[in-house]
């Protein structure tokens, strides 16, 4: 740009007017943000490599507390759902189920 020549003034945008983000969009970020997904699920799948890293929270029937597992893979190359939070307790816990 010359000398003494002033740029074109930058349009401001406001954020608050920006639409919301969708659905999908907040879904992808939060998928982006982690390698696995969150399952809601009343049984356990299979611990294995395609849920490595997947969350599941598994719903417990009346009078039964929900507790949320994460898949992954201990030292012998196996996998199994640890255990991380039980609703009843409102505590992290340590507890290994399956392989």
């Amino acid at each position: 740009m010359p000398p003494n020549v002033r740029p074109p003034p930058v349009k401001e945008t406001n954020p608050i007017s920006a639409p919301p983000p969708s659905v999908a969009d907040v879904q992808t970020i939060a998928q982006a943000a982690v390698s696995g997904v969150i399952l809601f699920v009343s049984v356990l799948p299979t611990a294995d490599i395609a849920h490595r890293g997947d969350i599941a929270v598994l719903e417990g029937a009346a009078g039964v507390a929900d507790t949320i597992y994460v898949c992954a893979k201990k030292s012998d190359n196996t996998y199994t759902w640890v255990k991380i939070i039980d609703a009843d307790s409102n505590l992290l816990v340590k507890s290994v189920v399956g392989i």
